[in-house]
């Protein structure tokens, strides 16, 4: 049968929940396909096109990413959990992107406190200074993904994930335009937040108030929309 790539973070990944509980799995299930999950806590484009770049098989016949526009911090090494990523740079006035090896390592402490419940808290928004560039260089990312995958002849598919309005505070991006961004490095794009607004999403989506990540309801609900876009690539 079809095998499909699946890439992203936690979301992906499934945080908090069973492997039947994860999208790759309902997807799975529903299309009778093969799916390999690539997600992993933390990760972001950048993981994703380094696991293309490398040596690892992942012959499929569709690639799908589940992004959301905070994966802008990851690629641009300013998350703590960011040591140690492949690091990648915009070169020549912007016009080529290269791998630059790998995002600093955290010093001891700062490794020490990241597991300070605490220190956790009073951090968890201290990232929020995303730029123009740190967006641009997150979007390069993702067209030489989809290039990759024009390449191999894989499809690309997009499952976006809005991000909370004060994101964008400091730039000139938006969820709507970033949409649009990535809908030109993709053969599709489907909007997986289950909501207008990311401050607005039901709480049955979410695994609990204080932690966002996606129920199992909301990847069975985000499973029939993917499932849906991938039913215009494969044939039974």
């Amino acid at each position: 049968g079809e095998t499909i790539n699946f890439f992203g973070g936690s979301f992906m990944f499934g945080h908090g929940l069973s492997d039947q509980q994860t999208l790759p799995y309902y997807v799975s299930e529903s299309l009778n396909i093969n799916a390999k999950n690539y997600g992993v806590g933390g990760y972001g484009a950048h993981q994703a096109l380094a696991i293309l770049q490398s040596d690892r098989n992942t012959d499929a016949s569709i690639n799908i990413f589940w992004t959301a526009p905070f994966h802008a911090l990851r690629s641009a090494c300013k998350k703590t959990y960011s040591s140690s990523n492949p690091k990648y740079t915009l070169v020549d006035g912007g016009k080529k992107l290269i791998r630059d090896g790998r995002c600093p390592n955290e010093k001891l402490l700062g490794r020490v406190l990241k597991h300070s419940a605490i220190y956790n808290f009073i951090t968890r928004n201290f990232h929020l200074n995303v730029t123009d560039q740190d967006i641009e260089l997150y979007l390069r990312i993702v067209s030489e993904i989809y290039n990759i995958s024009k390449s191999r002849k894989q499809t690309f598919i997009i499952g976006f994930y809005k991000s909370q309005e004060n994101y964008f505070k400091d730039t000139k991006f938006s969820n709507q335009s970033i949409f649009l961004e990535l809908q030109k490095y993709s053969d599709e794009i489907v909007d997986l937040t289950l909501s207008d607004k990311r401050d607005n999403i039901d709480k049955k989506y979410i695994l609990h108030i204080l932690d966002g990540h996606p129920s199992s309801m909301a990847n069975f609900e985000g499973s029939k929309i993917i499932s849906k876009a991938i039913k215009k690539y494969i044939y039974y």
